[in-house]
């Protein structure tokens, strides 16, 4: 994967992520990849790669998580009912775990 390949690729999957804090990680993903567009070492650059990858596993991990335990639980049995939400953001997670090779 290529810098700017990784770029697109994190700007898709932040689109994935709550409206409410998709504007904190774009800002996030554009300050370091100018950041980091000097780089010249393909070592380094493989590093960082596969660093932004593991990264956006855990983030769209964690927002899983937070979706599964934050969903509304029903009133007579008090078990948690599972949302669209809960589905969409399992089929992001499987088809990213199934793309990305660390």
């Amino acid at each position: 994967m290529t810098p700017v390949q990784l770029y697109r690729f994190l700007l898709r999957n932040i689109r994935k992520l709550p409206k409410e804090s998709q504007g904190h990680y774009k800002h996030y993903v554009r300050q370091n990849f100018n950041s980091h567009s000097d780089e010249t070492d393909p070592v380094r650059i493989h590093q960082i790669i596969d660093k932004a990858q593991e990264d956006m596993a855990w983030l769209l991990e964690k927002e899983l998580k937070r979706f599964l335990f934050s969903t509304k639980r029903s009133r007579r049995s008090k078990k948690r009912m599972p949302s669209m939400l809960d589905c969409k953001m399992f089929s992001i997670l499987n088809e990213y775990k199934s793309i990305a090779v660390f």
